[in-house]
């Protein structure tokens, strides 16, 4: 905030650090643990240094926080790899308009440190040398049969900005992609139009694609917004697109704060202060314990043991059935069930 907000927070300060502060894409980011969300968090703190003692060039230069940026830059690349993408554009921003040989060496060389330590690790796990990074880019992204991801399923190019129009917060999703394309046309030699340009263009290159891979551009949605606004000279237009940015940034803002990351966090706290003991537990379909066929045992663990159901070895009369598929569930002509609990609204 403190690194941008004389840049983009000049007018209408009132909304805009009201909106930056309740923006609701931070809580949600940061409300799931995963590698996006300390890659992203290491990334952003070791940009903004960067920002400012070298891009902004408002403070002396300082050889120590500009080496702890570059290290942090290389450690964010290390939890999630990926973010790659959105480090390289510092870099040829760095080549192309603040050429420094020495800046340059320190700057790589902390990268290939941090990425070093990544290895290492890797090995100390493994018990044996890989070259994790390598392996990762030719099984993930080859144009081979070793292309893993498009298996996934492949989409157009234009597939990203279909998906922000619809899923980040629409229709103040509509302001962020303009802004954010005026911001390129106009700034087209700025660190913030490398980044995200370059970050989008190499996605949308990539035949499969997930929202979370541009969340290093949406990081960015409330200066791109501002900037937005900042277009308008009516204050009739200024005021509806703040009206709709607060409501629609407030209603994804409540859905974060008060609705779990999966849905079967809510099973997992009715069973918890729900269940008996000698009540045996079984589901139809797919096995509520595990998430991405990963069990989370920081909630299961609490939880009685669950098996699928088998009519033919259950011997209790009473019993819990956990199901998310209504055909499977209802094939099962000898079932007297009574809906004690579902993650879905009543009303549906």
């Amino acid at each position: 905030f403190f690194t941008f907000k004389n840049i983009f927070f000049k007018n209408n300060k009132i909304f805009k650090y009201f909106f930056f502060f309740s923006f609701w894409f931070y809580p949600f980011l940061h409300s799931r643990t995963s590698s996006e969300n300390i890659s992203l968090s290491i990334y952003i703190i070791s940009f903004c240094i960067l920002f400012n003692f070298i891009f902004q060039k408002k403070l002396s230069y300082n050889i120590y926080y500009f080496s702890f940026a570059s290290f942090l830059l290389g450690i964010s690349m290390v939890f999630k790899f990926t973010t790659v993408f959105s480090a390289l554009p510092i870099f040829f921003w760095f080549v192309i308009f603040s050429f420094n040989f020495k800046r340059l060496l320190i700057f790589c060389t902390l990268i290939l440190i941090a990425l070093s330590m990544g290895l290492y690790i890797d090995y100390y796990n493994w018990g044996f040398f890989t070259n994790t990074y390598y392996q990762f880019y030719f099984h993930n992204l080859s144009a081979g049969e070793y292309g893993r991801m498009k298996y996934f399923g492949e989409q157009p190019w234009y597939h990203y900005f279909i998906e922000i129009l619809k899923q980040l917060a629409p229709p103040s999703s509509i302001f962020f992609l303009l802004g954010l394309i005026i911001y390129w046309f106009k700034n087209p030699k700025k660190i913030l139009t490398f980044i995200t340009l370059f970050t989008l263009v190499i996605f949308s290159l990539i035949g499969h694609k997930e929202l979370r891979y541009i969340f290093p551009i949406y990081l960015f949605a409330p200066f791109f917004i501002a900037y937005f606004i900042d277009i308008f000279i009516k204050k009739k237009i200024i005021i509806s697109i703040k009206s709709i940015t607060i409501f629609c940034n407030m209603f994804f803002l409540l859905l974060t704060l008060f609705f779990p990351a999966n849905s079967k966090v809510g099973v997992y706290k009715y069973l918890f202060e729900n269940y008996e003991k000698e009540t045996p537990a079984y589901y139809i379909g797919e096995n509520p314990y595990q998430i991405n066929n990963m069990e989370p045992f920081f909630y299961t663990k609490y939880l009685p043991k669950i098996e699928e159901y088998n009519y033919k070895k259950i011997k209790s009369k009473k019993f819990l059935i956990a199901s998310n598929d209504f055909e499977k569930f209802n094939s099962h002509k000898n079932l007297e069930c009574v809906n004690i609990y579902s993650t879905y609204p009543s009303s549906i």
